[in-house]
């Protein structure tokens, strides 16, 4: 992926390029400011990095104050998507051993590759996510579509990490549809996306806990067979990427 240079005779293209990038992650909620400075001094030609650091900032701080002063207008208290969703992603994480992440990785194919190295195969059900490109789409106005499965070719274990997502999507409160397909993803209505501009990675307060799962039990022994009958379940893993921000794409 190119990612540009600023020079005089093509700043305004470049310019253009930068603030569109700047302007969704700013929107989304799920950056830093000392993240969105880094990101975007990689694409300003400069030997000197305060130089481009300083740079960087100027572009971002006035998109960063007009969005601080958007959010003065939220209600104080409300349950946007963004807090359902992290609910119950915490959720899913602790109470179902799937592992969950929002905004991740810069497309599906580096999200999987990436959750294939942190599953643990002993204790790992299966995985739940969406990527970059779906935060930039559901900025604009777009709904959430949430790629899910179970590290293995197995069609009941895809479909059950895909209940047990749904179920806790639900319980949080989140318009969900998904037709019971392991092939389609799950997507979460969203009318107005909202979460507000942070300084650390504090996502929530933990306190939500969908309850036990009703089948817990009966799936659990189903799981253990499965896993005796398909033997390794590394088919479908890829390679490692390095990193889970991915890269500005101008």
């Amino acid at each position: 992926m190119a990612t540009g240079s600023y020079h005089a005779g093509s700043a305004d293209v470049l310019y253009s390029c930068l603030e569109y990038g700047i302007i969704w992650r700013v929107k989304s909620g799920f950056y830093t400011m000392d993240e969105l400075v880094y990101q975007t001094s990689l694409s300003i030609d400069s030997n000197d990095t305060t130089v481009a650091h300083n740079r960087a900032r100027e572009i971002i701080i006035p998109h960063w104050e007009k969005q601080l002063l958007a959010q003065q207008s939220w209600t104080a208290n409300e349950r946007t998507v963004s807090d359902k969703l992290t609910q119950a992603f915490d959720s899913l994480e602790r109470n179902h051993k799937i592992l969950a992440r929002m905004n991740f990785a810069c497309c599906r194919t580096c999200a999987i590759s990436e959750l294939a190295g942190d599953c643990d195969e002993d204790e790992t059900r299966g995985y739940v996510f969406f990527h970059e490109q779906i935060t930039e789409g559901l900025v604009k106005g777009g709904d959430v579509d949430l790629y899910f499965g179970s590290f293995t070719r197995s069609e009941r274990k895809n479909i059950d990490v895909g209940k047990r997502v749904v179920g806790s999507l639900r319980k949080a409160g989140l318009r969900v549809e998904w037709e019971g397909d392991p092939g389609q993803p799950i997507v979460v209505r969203c009318d107005e996306w909202r979460r507000r501009l942070q300084e650390d990675e504090d996502y929530g307060d933990g306190d939500y806990d969908d309850g036990e799962w009703e089948e817990e039990e009966e799936d659990e022994e189903e799981w253990e067979e499965d896993e005796e009958d398909e033997g390794e379940n590394d088919e479908i893993r890829t390679n490692q990427s390095s990193t889970s921000w991915g890269s500005f794409s101008f």
